[in-house]
């Protein structure tokens, strides 16, 4: 073994793997999440009916946005905190 990681790869894969679960929680399907599933049924109450396309159209601007966002930030944090 004596195989030793990179503390700076490590750090990354973890704020990684917590940012991916993240977005696989709330982006493209309403099925992917509680919080979506309970949206989807209050509004089925009001009668306001939204469709799997649709959600995934009004999620595509905000998951690309705050997926760059959020990367640039891994990135930049990996070269400020490990500065080698």
């Amino acid at each position: 073994m004596g195989d030793t990681i990179d503390p700076k790869q490590r750090d990354a894969a973890i704020y990684t793997l917590a940012i991916a679960s993240n977005y696989g929680a709330f982006t493209f399907t309403i099925c992917a999440s509680l919080a979506g599933l309970l949206w989807r049924d209050i509004l089925r109450q009001k009668g306001i009916h939204v469709s799997q396309w649709q959600f995934c159209k009004l999620n595509i601007s905000l998951v690309v946005t705050a997926m760059v966002a959020s990367c640039a930030v891994i990135v930049g944090e990996m070269y400020v905190v490990h500065k080698n």
